[in-house]
């Protein structure tokens, strides 16, 4: 009837229909994950001391997931009102792994911890796509103080190529890294495995006390006295893995006899094959552990005794000292004194080794932020060794943008070009020739042969 009344349909105004004000799918999909909009699913995530009640909608979580969609469907199916228990996720990691669902979009700026984590969060869930993200910005964060948690998660969620790249950076770093904290959990397997290869990086004398670091914090953990017979219980496969036969003889006498990890008996026939000639040695009985000198150790060059009262002026613009080698090696680090009169300070260290004639860059280290102590020497690692010869004089170029340091102000020969010899392997010496430019020294390199 031409008289009828017409209702025209309802309309929903922008500014309370939140579909119109979130064009794409992306946003629509960020607002109900934020917003709580039609969920159906309730999870009860994280530990009792750290749990958090999170909503989510059953559908967006199955398209992404074998691992939800099974939850959700089949004969043991949560029901709709059921609460799902997540224990072994904290709610942080757990709501990044939702928003990279719901938007694809990752927290770039995750810690170390909270990286691993969503890994974890990832593997279980089977999310291949946040799996692949997360492995890469993990591969990002690997350094000396984070390689041992990082490595042994990629082993424990079968990560392969994570295990294999951050392994492989563990096995040129391994000195740096049993000087810290995150060293002291490694698994004993994963410690014999690094002691037993020939081309796990670091002096034999460090890798022995990183054994004895390890040793106590695992007397720690299993409440059981440090004393000398529980520590040798625990660590004996470690032991056997330590090369002492190239020890120097005094770092053996002063710093390896008094941690009574070893028997009178094997200090004594230790001592017995260092100081006789290798003719004789053959009749002395064969000790009970690895002899075979690593296919890359890693020595020390001191280029001078004293540090002077003054602190250096500014360096921050960068500084060079040159030298030469008798025989080739692979520069590993450059080592500088700690701050002048605080007891810890933070510097901003940039290094490059150049050739001194093309000024060609073999190497460099931009802006890495280092923690070190008062006076005392710290490294700066390239990241990676760096091949060097004789014949060519090099640039050690540095920069430390932080408080003011102690430099050098005696070397070991009085003048500004000099040698110093370093006894490698026990019986080879390796000769740097080196020329201060200026009143900067750069205390230390730290090279393997």
């Amino acid at each position: 009837m031409s008289g009828d009344l017409k209702v025209a349909p309802t309309k929903t105004t922008c500014s309370t229909d939140w579909r119109k004000l979130r064009p794409g799918p992306t946003q629509k999909l960020a607002y109900i994950l934020e917003s709580k909009e039609l969920t159906d699913v309730t999870f009860s995530v994280g530990s009792p001391s750290n749990n958090e009640t999170i909503h989510a909608h059953r559908l967006v979580l199955a398209m992404y997931s074998t691992v939800f969609e099974a939850m959700f469907q089949g004969p043991l199916a949560a029901g709709p009102a059921e609460v799902i228990q997540i224990p072994d996720i904290e709610p942080h990691p757990f709501n990044v792994m939702l928003k990279f669902i719901y938007t694809g979009e990752f927290q770039g700026d995750l810690p170390v911890d909270g990286a691993l984590a969503v890994l974890y969060a990832a593997r279980k869930y089977d999310i291949t796509d946040l799996e692949l993200v997360c492995t890469d910005h993990v591969k990002k964060l690997v350094s000396p103080s984070t390689a041992i948690s990082i490595l042994q998660t990629a082993q424990r969620l079968d990560i392969d190529d994570l295990t294999s790249s951050t392994s492989e950076f563990a096995t040129r770093h391994f000195d740096a890294i049993c000087r810290t904290e995150d060293f002291l959990n490694i698994t004993l397997p994963n410690l014999v495995n690094f002691l037993k290869d020939d081309n796990t990086h670091g002096q034999e004398l460090d890798l022995f006390h990183g054994v004895v670091r390890w040793t106590n914090a695992e007397c720690n953990r299993r409440n059981l006295e440090p004393n000398p017979l529980n520590r040798r219980s625990l660590s004996s496969e470690a032991i056997a893995s330590i090369r002492f036969s190239i020890i120097p003889v005094d770092d053996f006498a002063l710093h390896v006899v008094p941690q009574d990890l070893l028997t009178s008996k094997e200090c004594t026939l230790l001592f017995q094959h260092m100081v006789v000639d290798k003719d004789n040695r053959l009749s002395l009985p064969k000790l009970p552990f690895n002899t075979k000198k690593r296919t890359c150790s890693t020595y020390t060059v001191k280029f001078y005794d004293e540090v002077a009262t003054t602190p250096y002026v500014d360096i921050s613009a960068g500084w060079f000292n040159k030298f030469t080698v008798d025989q080739p090696v692979t520069i590993v680090s450059f080592g500088f004194y700690g701050p002048h009169t605080a007891e810890v300070a933070s510097y901003q260290v940039s290094i490059k080794l150049l050739k001194d004639s093309t000024q060609e860059i073999l190497a460099e280290l931009t802006g890495s932020t280092v923690v070190a102590k008062m006076k005392e020497i710290f490294h700066v690692l390239f990241p990676k060794p760096v091949a060097i010869y004789p014949g060519c004089s090099y640039r050690a170029w540095f920069s430390l943008k932080g408080p003011l340091t102690c430099h050098g102000s005696s070397t070991k020969s009085g003048g500004d070009v000099y040698p110093v010899s370093v006894n490698c392997r026990a019986f080879d010496y390796v000769k740097f020739t080196y020329v201060i430019t200026g009143a900067h020294q750069l205390p230390e390199i730290a090279f393997q042969i």
